[in-house]
C-alpha cells in the first residue's frame, strides 16, 4: 500500500532537511547552465499563476497590515532616497529625534528625509511643518531665504 499525502509530505520534508546543502548546489548549478529555459519557465508560470498568486498576496497584506508599513516604508526610502532604514535611524540619532531646524521632536509623524530636488543629496530629517511650509516656499517656490527671515523680523 502507498503513503497517504501526509505522510508523503512529512519524508519530503525530512529528505530536504538532510539533504538541503546538496539540493540547493544542484539546484543553482542546473538554473546557471539553463538561464533561459529557467527564465521563460519562471515568466510562463507567472502570467499562469498571476490571479491566484494576487489573491494570495492580498489576503497576506491584510493579516500582516504591520509587515507591509515596513516593508514599503523601507522600499520608499531606498528608491527615493537611496537609504537603509539603518541610514535613516543613523540619522535620527546622530540630530537626537528632532528637526534638523526647528529642534522639536515630532508627534504623530516621523520626521522627513530633506533632500535637494537637484542632486538628491541627503540633508536632514525635518518635521512635517519645516519640510512641508519652509523648504517648499524655498525650492518650489523660488523664494530666497533672506527674504522669509526679512519678513520674520517684521511687525
Amino acid at each position: 500500500m502507498g503513503w497517504s499525502s501526509e505522510e508523503k509530505k512529512e519524508y519530503q520534508a525530512r529528505y530536504y532537511e538532510r539533504n538541503k546543502e546538496r539540493i540547493t548546489k544542484r539546484n543553482k548549478e542546473y538554473q546557471e547552465a539553463h538561464k533561459e529555459e529557467t527564465r521563460e519557465t519562471r515568466s510562463l508560470s507567472y502570467q499562469k499563476n498571476k490571479k491566484k498568486r494576487n489573491r494570495i498576496s492580498k489576503k497576506w497584506a491584510k493579516k500582516n497590515p504591520e509587515k507591509i508599513k515596513e516593508i514599503t516604508r523601507k522600499s520608499n526610502l531606498k528608491r527615493e532616497f537611496g537609504m537603509t532604514l539603518e541610514d535613516y535611524d543613523a540619522l535620527l540619532e546622530s540630530q537626537k529625534g528632532v528637526c534638523k531646524l526647528c529642534g522639536v521632536a515630532p508627534i504623530t509623524k516621523r520626521l522627513a528625509v530633506d533632500h535637494c530636488h537637484e542632486t538628491g543629496r541627503v540633508r536632514g530629517l525635518l518635521c512635517f511643518m519645516c519640510n512641508r511650509n519652509l523648504i517648499g516656499l524655498i525650492e518650489r517656490k523660488g523664494i530666497d531665504p533672506e527674504e522669509i527671515v526679512n519678513y520674520m523680523r517684521t511687525e
